[in-house]
């Protein structure tokens, strides 16, 4: 499974591939130690944290439309009006 967490800023976590259960675990710890960052397991979200459902809309569009080529790092995503 492949996951990773996108803070309000719009700046993300290295994306990191992990067991189901691992996955289940680090999220459930990360709702409390990283409660303001969204999370997304395989693409899709799995908490939504701080971000608005537009931003999570927004991040879930990107990662279907680009796969590896968008979130294989670092990256950042411009929410709202932004340019």
């Amino acid at each position: 499974m492949k996951y990773f967490r996108v803070y309000k800023d719009g700046s993300k976590s290295p994306t990191i591939v992990i067991e189901e259960k691992e996955a289940k675990e680090l999220i459930e710890y990360n709702k409390v130690m990283r409660f303001g960052c969204a999370q997304f397991a395989d693409g899709k979200c799995v908490y939504r944290g701080y971000l608005t459902v537009g931003e999570v809309v927004k991040i879930d569009t990107t990662y279907v439309d680009n796969k590896e080529s968008r979130w294989s790092g670092r990256a950042s995503i411009r929410f709202g009006g932004e340019k």
